[in-house]
């Protein structure tokens, strides 16, 4: 009887623990799903009184004329030019950490670039707006009271590198240690082992870290307000200044009126189903094999 009693008991705390557990497991997606319902909400007033290609394709942004393609622009701009930074920087030093460097410093190098991750976003954004605007401002004789994309681009590259490292390093990682004892049992030096099977067997995992890292430099704000020069104007090269869509929604949301106020909810819900696409991308892309 006491042993059934236990075993009564154990079967409860299992079912009340499984039942937590599902619980947490949805508020995510549940959460997700309320955001968006409540960017629906707010946008559907601009949405009724606004063609949605007339609004994402209008090339002026002064309220009340809400054209919003100046500002994607800027976006794809700033965020295109931080990831073709990023990318190549942040493989480079995934494969390192993963396979080249030893142990102890590869531990110490993941702390600091799980610290440099930590780095709150509105201080890389003061920086990058104190220090390096004014640099490349007097170095490539531009205005000095305003930031260009090339800043902002350079400042995001910063913010989201130990983003795509980590992600790529854990990709590398995952690969079964049996494909680089096969390399060298081949006679494969290192490199050729990394270049050869290592990397396109981490394919999915890498494009889906550059996929995620796609999203969260999307969404950055503070970063591109404080650096990108705040024109929201059709961008004209990397030396001019712009306003991608996350800086008009920090700037503007406490002042809007009418029609503007929706139309930033708009923004935010393009921004975020931009970001879902990229997360969706990246599932898919992490369930399939390597090619």
């Amino acid at each position: 009887m006491h042993r059934s009693g236990v075993t009564s008991r154990w079967r409860a705390g299992e079912t009340a623990i499984t039942a937590i557990m599902r619980i947490c497991a949805w508020v995510a997606p549940l959460s997700l799903l309320g955001m968006f319902l409540v960017l629906v909400g707010e946008s559907w007033p601009f949405l009724q009184t606004v063609k949605p290609m007339a609004f994402l394709l209008g090339r002026v942004w002064e309220p009340p004329v809400l054209g919003a393609l100046p500002l994607f622009a800027g976006s794809l701009l700033v965020v295109g030019g931080a990831l073709v930074l990023t990318l190549p920087v942040g493989l480079a030093a995934a494969i390192y950490l993963a396979e080249m460097a030893p142990p102890g410093l590869s531990k110490q190098l993941r702390v600091v670039l799980e610290q440099l991750g930590a780095i709150p976003t509105v201080v890389l954004g003061a920086a990058g707006r104190l220090m390096l605007a004014p640099l490349l401002a007097e170095s490539l004789g531009l205005r000095t009271d305003r930031p260009v994309a090339l800043v902002a681009i350079l400042v995001l590259a910063v913010a989201v590198l130990p983003t795509f490292v980590i992600l790529a390093e854990e990709a590398l990682a995952a690969v079964p240690g049996s494909l680089r004892a096969a390399g060298a049992a081949l006679g494969a030096t290192r490199w050729e082992t990394v270049r050869h099977a290592v990397l396109p067997s981490a394919r999915p995992g890498l494009i889906a870290a550059a996929a995620l890292t796609f999203g969260r430099a999307l969404g950055e704000s503070m970063i591109v307000a404080m650096t990108a020069g705040n024109f929201p104007h059709l961008p004209r090269g990397l030396l001019s200044p712009v306003q991608p869509v996350p800086a008009t929604i920090v700037r503007e949301m406490g002042e809007a009126e009418g029609l503007h106020l929706p139309a930033l909810f708009s923004l935010g819900l393009v921004l975020m189903l931009f970001s879902l696409g990229a997360n969706v991308l990246a599932g898919q892309v992490a369930r399939r094999g390597p090619s």
